[in-house]
């Protein structure tokens, strides 16, 4: 066996790219015009095809050749066009007869012409319009044609071309500026065309992209919808099933403490109290979830509401709450709104509830309830002068379960939350701001004017309610003692 080197010799770098390769790199692909696009820039170019045919006949005629002759010379660019317009329609040969046809007229201009310096000019233009095809097969046509037209003819017989002294006894010096000329006007046009090309490629890998991520979107939408509606559901079946469990403990406690509480001791009492009061509170929180649940399952079903005779309703059902808190309830005038007459009833009355509930035990509880339409909105704000809400609480009060006082005050944390739900499903905002003086909380919300309804204005059902005896007026207040 051959001894192994010491060292293995490291792999050679990879090869460069060759030259022709760097080349075919830089070059347009070619045949990469959408359809629509295509079908637009062809139907440009076949009418500048046409409009060849009675100009030649026109500069024949005007040259003094004779109708004969100018019919002929027509015909050149008139044969490809007819062609191009009614039998070969297809994409690649329709393209390849313009370009014969574009680049045939330059030839004819030259030799009606006489063979003007200017006439060449052009094979110049032409070449520019083909490369709006975008194709090498039609530049090839129009590079191929001036080629044979400039250097083969223009060298051989250079008399059919030019009318200069100077390009008759040096023919392949004037075929060589000439095709020099052209071959900058196509490589300018090549450039464009490269350009051009980069440009749509682009355009496609941003809209490709934007697709995607649209469809990302879209399917993280649905995704999260699915969950927010498994969330309620469960939350609903959850909520619904422990009630059935929750009753059957609180009802034997209560009969235990109705049949057997003489016979229990204190301390035994006292832990019944206690798994009562349990019992209880997580009847309420249930309850609570199940309002959350179903504000986020049902449809606003909305409706003008006069959020004044709205607002009497609810204080009629808390006046129990209301009895012995010495509380003054200032309801004011305001517009009618667009709502769903139940949840926003819901919506005032744990704002209402809530006023009660954290009064400041030191001073008398004033609450007011207050709207005023701003453009095409209501702003409604139920203000009072309780213990009020820190700043830095103001949000995280919103949150499901979200307590400030622990269980020192009576509440489950999500009346809060259902108020935001309820607004926000609406298309409206809540927040907490300061009372303009004194101490307190005002909670503000928005929500959308009724229409065509000018501030204050009742809906048909308030009217009727504020119109029958002892109905609410637009302005009131109400005292307990």
């Amino acid at each position: 066996m051959p001894d192994l080197p010491a060292t293995l010799p490291s792999p050679s770098p990879a090869d460069p790219p060759s030259a022709r390769a760097r080349l075919r790199a830089g070059l347009p692909t070619g045949s990469s015009l959408p359809p629509q696009e295509f079908a637009r820039r062809h139907r440009l170019l076949l009418a500048l095809l046409w409009l060849h045919v009675p100009a030649l006949l026109t500069l024949g005629l005007v040259q003094g050749v004779g109708l004969a002759h100018a019919t002929v010379e027509a015909l050149v660019v008139a044969v490809p066009a007819v062609l191009a317009t009614w039998v070969l329609t297809a994409r690649k040969p329709a393209a390849a007869l313009v370009a014969l046809g574009l680049i045939s007229a330059s030839a004819v201009t030259v030799h009606l012409s006489g063979g003007y310096i200017e006439a060449h000019f052009h094979f110049f233009v032409m070449i520019v319009a083909l490369t709006l095809y975008e194709d090498w097969l039609t530049f090839g046509i129009a590079a191929g044609y001036v080629l044979l037209h400039h250097g083969l003819m223009g060298g051989l017989a250079p008399e059919t071309v030019y009318n200069h002294p100077g390009a008759v006894e040096h023919p392949w010096r004037w075929a060589a500026v000439h095709a020099g000329a052209v071959a900058a006007a196509g490589g300018f046009a090549i450039v464009a065309w490269r350009q051009s090309e980069e440009a749509r490629l682009r355009q496609r890998q941003a809209l490709h992209r934007a697709l995607v991520a649209e469809e990302r979107a879209r399917a993280a939408a649905a995704d999260l919808a699915r969950s927010n509606e498994d969330l309620q559901r469960f939350a609903y079946v959850a909520s619904h099933d422990l009630s059935e469990p929750l009753r059957t403990v609180s009802s034997f406690l209560g009969l235990l403490e109705r049949r057997h509480g003489d016979r229990l001791d204190d301390e035994a009492r006292e832990f019944v109290h206690w798994a009562v009061d349990g019992s209880a509170r997580m009847q309420r929180m249930i309850d609570d979830l199940l309002e959350f649940s179903r504000a986020g399952r049902e449809e606003p079903q909305l409706a003008p509401v006069d959020p004044a005779a709205l607002t009497h309703e609810v204080l009629g059902g808390l006046q129990a709450r209301l009895d012995g808190t010495r509380s003054r309830i200032e309801v004011a005038g305001m517009p009618a709104v667009l709502a769903d007459r139940g949840q926003l009833a819901l919506v005032l009355q744990n704002l209402l509830a809530n006023a009660v509930k954290f009064a400041d035990p030191q001073r008398r509880l004033v609450v007011r309830v207050e709207g005023h339409r701003r453009g095409d909105r209501v702003e409604l704000a139920v203000q009072d002068n309780g213990v009020g809400i820190p700043a830095e609480h103001r949000e995280s009060v919103f949150e499901t379960f979200g307590r400030l006082h622990g269980r020192e005050i009576d509440g489950s944390g999500i009346g809060l939350s259902v108020c935001r739900r309820i607004v926000e499903r609406h298309g409206g905002r809540i927040w907490i701001e300061d009372p303009a003086t004194g101490p307190g909380t005002r909670f503000v919300l928005t929500l959308a004017a009724a229409p065509d309804a000018p501030p204050g204005a009742l809906s048909a059902a308030d009217a009727t309610r504020a119109s029958a005896p002892g109905g609410p007026p637009a302005a009131t207040t109400a005292a307990t003692p």
